[in-house]
């Protein structure tokens, strides 16, 4: 194996993996303290959590008193119990061995006296070893013995004040039976007692075991829950660039695993719409600015490029560029001879046409039915825009198209327009090259008109005219001359 030189320093490029996976440790520890600190208030300011904690205490609290009902009985019953142990060991000794008659009491009365007076014994019955009653002290008993039956009962007071035991032969050692009377007044108190400290007992045994589950619940169940709820109202705020954090929960247990299959989904929903705005985005841009038959620019797209080159010469760059506008002749009468089917074929043939034969620089673009519209840079002196129609022209004339196995030549008028020499505005520039379009099909068609004002002058006098005779028909003011 080859020696490893620890001494060698390590190479720089490994030192931040390093710092950055310990940057990585101390914010997952701060993150974790983060949680572990604000978890019980998730808990406490959760709906869910109150009523999950209230539900619990009840059910500890229900518990607890269904256990407390047998425990009393318990308790009661072990004191009582306790009193008349403590009765048999006082009584025992004070009963006289030397006694020959059974039917003579067995007791000193100057001793019971004194028990009486010392103890929590109040009255005792003498009964010997064939129950006949012999001698009676202090408080009379209720309590009779007559059968062999009566020797088990033990017998408490409506008021719990006194509590009567039956001590058999076998208990004292002698050949006598005694009912005694106890003071069990104090039993109840001692009683009470007890209850009440089981219930404050059961009441903070339940609020601790309440709020300890809840602080768990909170850590391990609700906190994941709230940070959940709360990278989802991000995503929906934000659908498509959602700002979800990092899960810290392990993806093993079953709420770190539903916290990663959200995360998954809201990334997938995510680039699902950001593919969906994209795609529809560029079919609206596509719908927006380029004709739909054609695949070319559309007027608005063509007259975007002209704002811009336009733009582009008042900011100080002089840049002459030519404005065709291109109309196909007698169109309508394909359309209306042959269909629109073989009609749509051939002006997407012209668009193929002249977007092939014009350079990457020129913008070729269909205005709609038979016009086209044509934006060249005039690049050098010797090129000149009537040169760019000229081609065109060349273009459409130069062999038929076939549609359908059928030939058809198509003509087209062309009007020409300079930029900045026949207009700086775009809208100018345009209209300027309609002008010379429409001069072009007065003069017979099939040829290019370059712009002149006379062209301009001449369509104003012409619709000047129209208002006139409009205006002379509306006040009657024609006159009708015989010659």
């Amino acid at each position: 194996m080859k020696a490893i030189d620890t001494k060698a320093p390590a190479p720089e490029h490994a030192l931040p993996p390093v710092t950055h996976s310990l940057d990585d440790t101390a914010a997952e520890t701060k993150k974790a303290k983060s949680r572990l600190l604000k978890a019980p208030e998730h808990v406490w300011k959760s709906r869910v959590s109150w009523r999950i904690a209230i539900a619990l205490f009840i059910t500890i609290v229900a518990v607890q008193f269904t256990l407390l009902n047998f425990t009393a009985q318990s308790n009661e019953s072990q004191r009582l119990d306790h009193l008349r142990d403590v009765a048999r060991s006082a009584i025992v000794p004070l009963i006289a061995t030397t006694v020959t008659d059974q039917r003579t009491s067995p007791f000193d009365a100057k001793d019971v006296e004194r028990l009486i007076a010392t103890t929590r014994v109040m009255g005792m019955v003498v009964y010997s070893s064939t129950l006949d009653r012999i001698q009676s002290y202090g408080t009379p008993a209720s309590v009779s013995i007559s059968s062999l039956s009566d020797l088990l009962v033990n017998q408490r007071s409506i008021d719990g004040n006194a509590y009567e035991v039956v001590f058999q032969p076998n208990e004292l050692g002698q050949p006598y039976a005694i009912v005694a009377t106890l003071d069990s007044s104090h039993v109840s108190g001692e009683v009470n007692g007890y209850i009440q400290f089981s219930i404050v007992r059961m009441i903070l045994l339940g609020i601790a075991v309440t709020a300890m589950l809840m602080f768990t619940l909170g850590y391990w169940l609700l906190d994941p829950i709230v940070f959940m709820r709360d990278n989802l109202n991000k995503a929906a705020d934000n659908p498509e660039q959602p700002d979800i954090e990092e899960s810290p929960y392990s993806a093993k247990s079953e709420i770190g695993g539903a916290i990663e299959t959200a995360f998954t989904l809201i990334r997938t929903h995510a680039n699902s719409l950001k593919a969906i705005k994209t795609t529809a985005e560029d079919k609206i841009h596509k719908l927006a600015y380029f004709d739909s038959l054609t695949g070319l620019p559309n007027r608005a797209m063509f007259i975007q490029n002209l704002t811009e080159k336009a733009v582009n010469t008042h900011s100080g760059v002089v840049e002459r560029f030519a404005v065709l506008s291109v109309n196909l002749d007698h169109f309508k009468d394909i359309n209306d001879s042959m269909g629109h089917n073989v009609g749509d074929a051939i002006l997407r043939a012209v668009g193929k046409r002249l977007r092939a034969s014009m350079p990457e620089v020129a913008t070729v673009s269909r205005f709609g039915a038979d016009e086209f519209a044509v934006m060249m840079p005039l690049t050098s002196d010797a090129l000149t825009c009537k040169d760019v129609a000229e081609r065109i022209l060349g273009v459409i004339r130069a062999e038929p198209f076939k549609v359908f196995n059928e030939n058809f030549q198509i003509r087209a008028s062309i009007g020409v327009a300079t930029f900045p020499d026949d207009g700086t505005e775009p809208d100018k520039v345009l209209k300027n090259a309609d002008i010379a379009l429409n001069r072009a099909k007065e003069e017979g068609r099939d040829q290019v008109k370059e712009y002149s004002e006379d062209f301009n002058r001449a369509v104003q006098e012409r619709f000047q005219m129209l208002r006139d005779l409009r205006d002379a028909l509306e006040q009657e003011q024609l006159v009708l001359n015989f010659q």
